[in-house]
């Protein structure tokens, strides 16, 4: 993951990887993203975690495919 950013009042996490590919995952709740930020392994965490917790699939946001 080269960034994550998280809007609070819509809950939604978006994640931007090495790759340059963006992604928005909607319904995320608060507590998935603050585990995010305080992993040891962000990748690990956000692998075992946040796929689960949105009630949605990802939103593709790049110009570009991954």
């Amino acid at each position: 993951m080269r960034s994550v950013g998280y809007d609070w009042a819509q809950q939604i996490l978006e994640v931007e990887f090495t790759s340059g590919a963006v992604y928005q995952y909607l319904e995320v709740p608060a507590a998935v993203f603050d585990g995010l930020m305080h992993a040891e392994s962000k990748g690990r965490y956000f692998n075992q975690e946040t796929h689960l917790q949105g009630q949605s699939g990802p939103t593709f946001l790049s110009p570009y495919p991954p």
